[in-house]
């Protein structure tokens, strides 16, 4: 009986050292989630802000040790006037004004929905630069609080079924233009309509159903758009199909200027973004319906429409890169040439993608001998000249005699191009300082620019007289009946490259002849020898696959 007595003894003290040592050592707190994390910073940069104290206050409250979100969007509601706006406002609706995603004000497009943490849609609309979250107008530009935007808005967000009621109601109806079905037009399916708003924003994307039409709901009073099918055109050189004269199938096209009659002034300003349409500001409740047509047209023709437009966007670019650089256009200053930089790489990034893909099409189509394979090919080339012209580098052959070695290969092939092609390697000898393999490449030319080129080569070489005489010629043909020079003196020569030559692009002309940009007032942050080259991006060198190098001084 002892023994039994002694081990329900221990027993029992073993069990109340267990309840002490559970009272000494209590179960610790969980982590806070990363939504607790997210909301307190939100709420310290929220702190400052005093029109919306009492949305803080409650913020400060709201249980969110459930959300593993640590990218949040807040519309906090400002601090209400009456008793009944702000008793709509409690612990529970507030988790409808935290939505899940990180939304700059950009990002908010016409027609996207949020969630928010507590799973209910918030729509958004967008009318130009305004911004309205179920119906709600935001206030002002968004806070950054963390991983975080923080939006004020004049009243608490009302949960809603479905969208507001859009203002405006534009309905795309496109057939197919054959004449066969003359003068029924069969509508035509999976056509992907691109709207964009009157600031070049985002409105949908869309594809026209089994009758052809799609409908798109938006708040802009200038709707921009375009008709995508691979395979077909809505174009013919610029003009609009507008149906079919007659049952032979004689196209009929768009009167856009109204003068009856159809001539280059029909013509649409932007191939790529054809459409637009212009509702009355202001205007509720306005809808309209455009009718479009759209022909099949041969794999090689749908090639070069494509590639016309992708080439245009390129030298578009290229054209205003070389405004910023030698004008200082739009208040661009050296300081911020990293930025026009970066956006110039992506474009050459981007044709280049496009022509390869344009190449691969060709190839499949059988079609890889055609003279628009040849073209797509001088494209290329094209495009990388530019580069070496604007970052003194080749990464897309490695060194520069291999490129060389590629453009003279080209120049034997390409025989109805060999001129330009001449007229590229002798550029490239320019830069190079080599000024006699300038000249030999250069010689026998007859365009304004090869004479420009034989005028800097001989007065590098000291043939003055020479030199002279191919900048008159020049000049003669880039201005009509300008009066002839007499000396190389001053600034006459890099004057001589702003001449219009189409696209021109003088910038390289000013690291050959060792000038200030530019020659008629100095653009701000310019940097003698240093900026007569671009910044390479440093995601380029991050990329590691193009054998890039930081310029100097960089």
């Amino acid at each position: 009986m002892k023994t039994l007595a002694y081990y329900l003894l221990g027993i029992f003290s073993l069990c109340l050292l267990n309840a002490c040592s559970d009272e000494d050592n209590p179960t610790p707190e969980p982590p806070p989630s990363k939504g607790q994390e997210e909301v307190q910073k939100i709420v310290e940069v929220l702190k400052s802000q005093p029109e919306i104290s009492q949305f803080v206050d409650m913020l400060k409250q709201v249980d969110v040790a459930d959300l593993n979100e640590n990218q949040l969007t807040v519309f906090a509601v400002k601090n209400p006037n009456t008793a009944s706006r702000a008793a709509q406002l409690d612990s529970a609706s507030i988790r409808n004004h935290i939505a899940k995603g990180s939304y700059a004000k950009e990002d908010l497009t016409d027609g996207m929905t949020l969630t928010s943490i507590s799973n209910e849609t918030l729509y958004v609309t967008r009318s130009e630069n305004d911004v309205l979250i179920n119906g709600v107008k935001i206030e002002g530009n968004a806070i950054p609080a963390g991983n975080s935007f923080v939006y004020v808005v004049p009243e608490v967000i009302p949960i809603m079924e479905k969208p507001v009621t859009y203002k405006h109601q534009t309905t795309i109806v496109v057939k197919e233009l054959i004449a066969k079905n003359y003068p029924e037009l069969p509508p035509l399916t999976e056509v992907t309509v691109e709207a964009k708003d009157g600031n070049n924003r985002p409105v949908a994307t869309l594809q026209t159903n089994a009758e052809g039409i799609a409908i798109i709901s938006h708040n802009c009073d200038t709707l921009t758009y375009r008709l995508i099918k691979e395979g077909y055109s809505d174009l013919n050189d610029g003009w609009i199909y507008a149906g079919l004269l007659d049952e032979n199938g004689s196209y009929m096209y768009k009167d856009l200027n109204g003068d009856e009659k159809i001539d280059n002034n029909d013509k649409v300003y932007d191939p790529e973004w054809p459409y637009q349409l212009i509702y009355e500001e202001n205007a509720q409740e306005v809808d309209s319906a455009q009718e479009h047509f759209m022909v099949p047209v041969e794999k090689t023709e749908e090639i070069s429409r494509v590639l016309e437009q992708t080439w245009a966007a390129y030298t578009q670019n290229l054209l205003e890169l070389n405004k910023q650089l030698l004008t200082g256009e739009g208040g661009f200053s050296y300081n911020d040439v990293a930025v026009v930089s970066e956006r110039y790489w992506d474009a050459v990034i981007q044709t280049r993608m496009s022509l390869t893909e344009l190449q691969t099409t060709l190839v499949e189509a059988g079609e890889e001998t055609s003279p628009l394979n040849e073209e797509i090919s001088m494209k290329l080339q094209e495009i990388n000249l530019n580069f070496y012209e604007y970052y003194g580098q080749t990464p897309f052959y490695g060194a520069e005699e291999e490129f060389i070695e590629q453009l003279q290969l080209f120049a034997d092939s390409f025989t109805q191009d060999a001129r330009k092609i001449l007229r590229w390697l002798a550029e490239i000898y320019l830069l190079k300082e080599e000024w006699q393999r300038a000249a030999d490449s250069a010689a026998e030319q007859t365009d304004a620019e090869s004479m420009l080129i034989l005028a800097i080569a001989h007065q590098k070489l000291q043939n003055d007289a020479q030199a002279l005489q191919y900048l008159n010629q020049a000049r003669a043909l880039l201005v009509q009946e300008s009066e002839p020079v007499t000396s190389l003196e001053g600034k006459i020569l890099i004057e001589t490259c702003h001449f219009d030559r189409g696209v021109s692009n003088p910038y390289p002309y000013y690291r050959i002849l060792n000038e200030e940009i530019n020659c008629y007032g100095k653009v701000e942050g310019f940097t003698s020898g240093k900026n007569h080259l671009l910044p390479v991006p440093q995601k380029a060198l991050d990329a590691g696959i193009y054998n890039l190098r930081q310029n100097n001084d960089y």
